[in-house]
């Protein structure tokens, strides 16, 4: 089955969608209360023959803690909780306490993968019979107002107001699930002995580990591996790194120390299981390609950060591990985000990209108009978006993007979407627009001259008593108006117009393209991109 890339599109659809800002040239170079995937039977609570239940009902119903379903699948298709956390949405979990619910101030906690937690204050709504957001901060299980429906008495899901799944949970019975999914069951030692993990975490059928005990670990800081607790009868620990295989588990010893960074270490032993049970494991999908990057303007002291972000030693070239984390963070915050003034890939590109540059990048070259230092992600996170934006954008690597995402494009972005979204207009203007500038005699040096001449981040020029002044941008969230930046260009053109009936869309997309160098290869992929919708 083909794996699904969703960087390389989007480098190109973000190409047509955003480009909020020129690139600097190169300067130098799953259910988890059952094993082996076997869903849970739950009762649909939505039939017909079920009442609506009151408040108390509903609390009742909601007390607990429940799982986010996608983090729950990623454990049962790679077991491994680390991948999970990695993939996972910002809550993966969230609990209910029905006496909170009843009280005067009802509310919902969440916890990430990671670290720190969520509050979500509720109310319940008397005449739509559900508890919904009473208000929406940074520290909310959700950056929308939503709802809590019951899609089972085993599942619910946050909806937005107008009835769109934000999230779906899964009222799961921890760490006894966990257990059962990943460790729990009869094996046989290297050492012929046989001996059991049950699914509430206890060791038995070996003397020599009588009264013992384990903990699968969540919560991930220093250790990046996944880590399972031995524990003895006097409740004193070993931490080890444990690997699912498809026979059974191994473990192995865990060695460093933080100053150093932890690593996996020695064989400790394999547990072959011993009841027929085989493992099917999915290795976290890796992109097979390498692309160029031009982080030309990275500090020397971020270097290391960002190599043990994106996993690669090289950030010259990223590959592998390094693409997934982009395609990973791309998935999350713009096919799956929003941005404070709307929903749409543009948005949310400008939004999560764009205005998450971090402030090493020249400020010519970040955003400075509304939403200018509003984006408070945090910098690992600013770091990503940095990697994304600073990928070399040569005519050569543009075109091993395309090529690598050509034959999942249609997958990824069907021929609706792609027309619902207005991009199959936007890029015919585009295509129309290039053919119009090649008929203007020196344009490409014309489009050089006015890229040096324009500042499009910071202000744009308007006419006082004739002259053209320049007036410091201060009300816009991408700095010039579309409108404004392409007569302005029009006018260094200076084509003869009488060939032209009005001002061709898309100069400001050919002027940034012409600036780096690619403005002819990416003129042959929308061509080609155009074609590939049209048949």
């Amino acid at each position: 089955m083909r794996k699904h890339c969703f960087l390389p599109p989007f480098v190109m659809l973000s190409m047509l969608l955003a480009c909020g800002g020129p690139s600097e040239k190169n300067k130098n170079k799953e259910e988890l209360s059952s094993p082996a995937g076997e869903a849970p039977k739950t009762e649909n609570y939505s039939s017909a023959s079920s009442p609506e239940p009151d408040r108390e009902g509903f609390s009742k119903m909601l007390d607990g803690l429940w799982y986010d379903s996608e983090y729950i699948k990623m454990i049962q298709t790679t077991y491994s909780v680390l991948e999970a956390g990695r993939e996972a949405e910002t809550v993966i979990s969230c609990g209910f306490d029905k006496e909170a619910l009843m009280g005067d101030n009802p509310y919902a906690g969440g916890a990430s993968a990671h670290e720190g937690g969520y509050m979500a204050r509720l109310t319940w709504d008397e005449k739509g019979n559900y508890f919904k957001s009473a208000s929406v901060d940074q520290n909310s299980l959700t950056d929308e107002p939503f709802k809590i429906i019951f899609n089972t008495d085993q599942e619910i899901s946050l909806k937005s107001m107008d009835g769109r799944t934000i999230q779906t949970f899964k009222k799961v019975e921890m760490p006894d699930a966990l257990n059962n999914i990943l460790l729990a069951g009869s094996y046989k030692m290297e050492d012929g002995t046989n001996i059991s993990f049950t699914p509430k975490g206890e060791i038995k059928g070996h003397p020599k580990y009588e009264g013992y005990g384990y903990e699968i670990v969540e919560d991930f800081f220093d250790i990046h591996m996944d880590q399972v607790r031995v524990v003895n009868p006097d409740r004193k620990t070993q931490v080890f790194h444990y690997e699912v295989v498809e026979d059974g588990f191994v473990l192995y010893e865990i060695t460093g120390s933080m100053g150093e960074g932890f690593h996996r270490g020695s064989f400790v032993n394999k547990f072959t299981s011993l009841d027929g049970r085989k493992n099917l494991i999915t290795d976290v999908e890796e992109d097979n390609i390498s692309v160029k990057t031009n982080y030309f303007d990275l500090p020397e002291d971020e270097i290391e950060t960002l190599k043990k972000i994106l996993k690669d030693d090289d950030l010259e070239v990223v590959e592998g591990a390094s693409i997934k984390t982009m395609k990973d963070y791309l998935k999350k915050t713009v096919f799956g985000g929003r941005s404070p003034f709307g929903p749409g890939l543009k948005s949310a590109y400008f939004w999560n990209v764009y205005n998450a540059l971090p402030e090493f990048v020249a400020k010519k070259e970040r955003h400075q108009g509304y939403y200018s230092g509003q984006n408070e992600s945090n910098f690992r996170e600013k770091l990503i978006a940095y990697s994304i934006y600073r990928l070399d954008r040569s005519p050569e690597n543009v075109k091993k993007l395309f090529d690598y995402a050509k034959p999942v494009l249609m997958e990824i972005f069907p021929p609706t979407s792609y027309e619902r979204s207005g991009i199959d207009r936007k890029l015919k203007q585009l295509i129309n627009s290039y053919k119009m500038l090649s008929e203007i005699d020196g344009y490409a040096q014309k489009l050089s001259d006015t890229y040096t001449a324009l500042d499009t981040m910071t202000g744009k020029f308007i006419n006082v008593d004739g002259q053209e002044v320049f007036r410091k941008f201060e009300n816009s969230a991408y700095g010039f108006s579309v409108y404004d930046l392409n007569e302005f260009i029009m006018k260094k053109l200076n084509p003869d117009m009488d060939r032209f009936q009005s001002i061709p869309a898309g100069l400001s997309f050919w002027m940034r393209r012409n600036y780096e160098g690619n403005m002819d290869e990416v003129y042959s992929i929308l061509r080609e991109i155009d074609e590939i919708y049209s048949r």
